[in-house]
């Protein structure tokens, strides 16, 4: 006959008004989806109550697990503290594995990222921003777990995330196109292959290479010598070079554009010397000169028309594509993402997705506190000179104190959500449900002893606490 082994008396009554509880309830009544319950039941992520009041709890409950970084057994102690339930660790790990495909539903609804760029061509499709960052697990390599990720500039919000192992590089086959798409990518994508997939999917590409990578032909197949086509241009200026690369599949030729932009010449001299060092810190003081000389270009590839888009106006998209790198970067220091706390990959899957809408939320906030700060938008620039480095840059405080720092925001707003969703409790609450605790505080059954415990309880025989002032 089964029994329970912990307190099953009803939770006493909710605590003390939380001002947290009212904040949250206006973000599910006003800035969710309506459908949001639906979808629940729909993806079973929510069949029966059992134990937990609604669906905005499960989700506030799923939000404090992964945004707060809680163990399940926290967690049942915030849901206890709060009233949402008094599950098990068991049943919270069981509701999160069947809110994935919830989860993921929910992401793709809400998730903004860029705000929509006033000067992109009119009548253009989608513009994605592509690129893939790296997350830790406990035990791991540094390079466990990879997100790909693709934004679309224009609406201004995430198209599509997959999760995938260190043994899958970064791709453009992890990605769905349409027809008329332009694709923005970094030099860790191969030019050959991505200009392959894109033509097959009818859309364009936009690319960064490195010069050394990039073989290109002139219409009857002789090699191109880019460096002798663009070695005599000024700084701060720009060289188109066109010509054809070998597609690694079929083994057709696709014709390219090629933009090299030279760096400013301060710019260009430290790059150089970022990369000096990074060579000789690798192969010694034999390095490869060309390499060298390279750093102090931006070189891209690209298969749109001229018609449409200019070579200023690719390189302009492409320092947008630039916004991707500090998402990344934000969310990891905001969320505290550097090493992940699970290895399944269902649960790393649902919990990174979790991330992502809190990180939606703080966008929402942090948007609402720029416009009460500032009514000022600055302009995209239009010198060619603002094209960032990778590594430039990045987590540096702006000079002008007339530009909000998206990083103070991003760091404040982060833990305004936090703190909305794990809301607070008085002590009274805690004594109230002392006995509905004990489930979560008490260690499991050992075979041996608990010398802690052996050792207080020793302490307490032999040296009785005091008794209380005023007593009997």
């Amino acid at each position: 006959m089964s029994h329970t082994t912990h307190h099953s008396d009803p939770m006493p009554a909710q605590q003390e008004l939380d001002l947290t509880d009212a904040r949250w309830n206006d973000v599910v009544s006003t800035r969710l989806p309506a459908t949001l319950e639906a979808q629940a039941r729909q993806l079973k992520a929510w069949s029966r109550q059992r134990g937990v009041g609604c669906v905005s709890d499960l989700l506030r409950a799923l939000l404090v697990y992964a945004c707060c970084q809680y163990s399940f057994r926290e967690l049942g102690m915030w849901a206890v503290l709060k009233g949402v339930g008094s599950l098990s660790e068991r049943a919270w790990r069981k509701r999160l594995d069947r809110s994935r495909q919830w989860i993921a539903w929910l992401l793709g609804e809400l998730l903004g990222v860029h705000q929509t760029p006033q000067w992109l061509p009119k009548g253009v499709g989608r513009v994605l921003l592509i690129d893939a960052t790296r997350f830790k697990v406990p035990a791991g390599t540094g390079d466990d777990i990879r997100l790909h990720q693709s934004d679309d500039l224009r609406a201004g919000r995430m198209e599509q995330v997959q999760l995938t192992d260190r043994h899958q590089a970064e791709s453009l086959s992890h990605f769905e196109f349409r027809a008329g798409d332009l694709v923005v990518t970094d030099a860790g994508y191969a030019v050959g292959s991505s200009v392959e997939l894109t033509q097959q999917r009818q859309s364009v590409l936009l690319q960064r290479t490195a010069a050394s990578q990039l073989h290109l032909e002139e219409e009857g197949g002789q090699t191109i010598n880019v460096k002798e086509r663009v070695k005599h241009v000024a700084a701060n200026s720009l060289k188109e070079v066109g010509g054809f690369v070998r597609l690694p599949e079929s083994g057709k030729r696709a014709r390219v554009r090629v933009l090299c932009y030279r760096l400013p010449k301060e710019q260009a001299r430290k790059a150089r010397e970022r990369k000096a060092a990074k060579l000789r810190k690798k192969h010694g003081p034999s390095y490869n000169q060309e390499l060298v000389w390279w750093a102090g270009w931006v070189v891209l590839v690209s298969t749109t028309d001229p018609a449409e888009w200019s070579g200023k106006a690719l390189v302009a998209l492409y320092r947008a594509r630039w916004q991707i790198e500090l998402f990344f970067k934000r969310l990891k220091q905001c969320l505290q993402l550097h090493q992940l706390r699970l290895q399944e990959w269902e649960r790393v899957s649902c919990v990174v997705q979790l991330n992502l809408i809190g990180w939606w939320l703080q966008e929402e906030e942090a948007q609402w506190m720029r416009e009460i700060l500032t009514s000022t938008l600055v302009p995209l620039a239009d010198n060619l000179s603002a094209v960032r480095e990778p590594g430039e840059g990045a987590g540096e405080p702006e000079e002008d104190s007339g530009i909000l720092s998206s990083w103070t925001l991003a760091h404040f707003c982060c833990e305004q959500v936090r703190t909305m969703v794990r809301g607070a409790w008085s002590h009274r609450r805690i004594q109230e449900c002392q006995s509905a605790l004990q489930r979560y505080v008490r260690s499991r059954q050992r075979k041996r002893g608990h010398r802690e415990t052996e050792q207080r309880a020793l302490l307490q025989r032999r040296c009785p606490p005091p008794a209380e002032a005023g007593g009997a």
